[in-house]
């Protein structure tokens, strides 16, 4: 059975078919019984894949799906993305990563007639507690382009604000912890006292993402807490960097790590995933980040992957790349 919806742009009505990609034992996978309960068609994958994905929305005239920044990328650099019929597509969600700002205009071009919303939510919290409606983006396209980075304003009966070391409440635009308090928050972690007290603390979960509001209430992710990158006394926010690298036209992807430095306690690694047949040099990158960063913000060190290390949900894991950072600097510090 379909549940017919009505287009946003023309009125039409059209049967809701919704497409899944996620591994249903990510939170991702909450969706799934979402689609159900609206009477929605559920077509589900079983791994994520550009081709697949593609197939699967032209065969069965998929009409919403959500996806995590990294599909996104993927499929926008596909080859065969133009040979598809993407033209049903009218809702796409994403999340469970920072997106780039760069993908996210070029997918909201690439799908003219989708709505794109996402929002901030994590295991921890069943789902999300912050979101960021059509309307947002559509404000964005008209003007207010510093949107395309936010993720969003507080859903209803989920408590969110940015704390200090000290958990006071910092103002508008200084960047602080994420801390939500809610009915959704779990009550702690299986068999882990330790992290739940260090998690939960004052009637408050810590996230460990830093983030900051605007004055409107838009809430933006700056950086997770561990990766923040501390050079020569001054804090660096990979994501800054990140955003960067993804304007370059021969990245793919991007994650931007500490490694160890004699002389700035730890210095910028950028790990870079090539565009195929476009590989970028070292000095490329630093010259393409010299003009956009100040200067101890841009890359001392450039690593090239053929492919970025990925979790199965297309996360970036970053504690692989420092780990292969660190060989690489043992292996150059280990006479042959």
């Amino acid at each position: 059975m379909t549940n017919a919806g009505v287009s946003w742009e023309t009125g039409d009505e059209w049967p809701a078919v919704s497409l899944c990609p996620w591994p249903l034992c990510h939170i991702a996978g909450y969706g799934v019984v979402v689609s159900h309960l609206h009477a929605d068609t559920v077509v589900l994958l079983r791994r994520y894949d550009p081709d697949g994905f593609l197939a699967a929305m032209q065969q069965h005239r998929v009409t919403a799906t959500t996806v995590a920044p990294t599909m996104l990328a993927m499929l926008l650099r596909h080859p065969s993305l133009a040979r598809y019929d993407t033209s049903s597509i009218t809702r796409i969600g994403y999340g469970s990563a920072p997106m780039p700002v760069a993908t996210l205009r070029e997918a909201m071009t690439h799908f003219p007639n989708a709505m794109f919303q996402t929002g901030f939510g994590m295991t921890e919290l069943a789902g999300n507690v912050l979101v960021h409606s059509a309307e947002d983006h559509v404000a964005a396209l008209d003007g207010r382009t510093d949107l395309l980075a936010s993720v969003g304003r507080p859903m209803a009966l989920s408590a969110v604000r940015v704390v200090d070391d000290t958990g006071a409440e910092c103002a508008p635009g200084v960047v602080g912890e994420l801390v939500i308090r809610g009915e959704q928050v779990c009550s702690g972690y299986w068999d882990r006292p330790d992290a739940t007290s260090d998690a939960f603390r004052d009637g408050w979960f810590h996230s460990g993402d830093l983030a900051r509001r605007d004055a409107d209430g838009y809430f933006y992710i700056v950086d997770r807490l561990k990766d923040i990158i501390l050079t020569g006394g001054e804090n660096v926010y990979s994501r800054e960097v990140e955003e960067v690298l993804h304007h370059h036209p021969g990245v793919v992807a991007a994650a931007v790590v500490a490694a160890p430095d004699e002389v700035w306690g730890e210095r910028v690694v950028a790990v870079i995933e090539p565009v195929a047949g476009q590989e970028p040099t070292e000095e490329e990158i630093r010259a393409f980040c010299r003009p956009r960063l100040a200067g101890y913000k841009c890359p001392r060190q450039v690593m090239i992957l053929p492919e970025l290390p990925r979790n199965t949900v297309g996360k970036v894991l970053k504690r692989q790349l420092r780990e292969l950072v660190r060989d690489d600097i043992d292996n150059a510090l280990t006479p042959s």
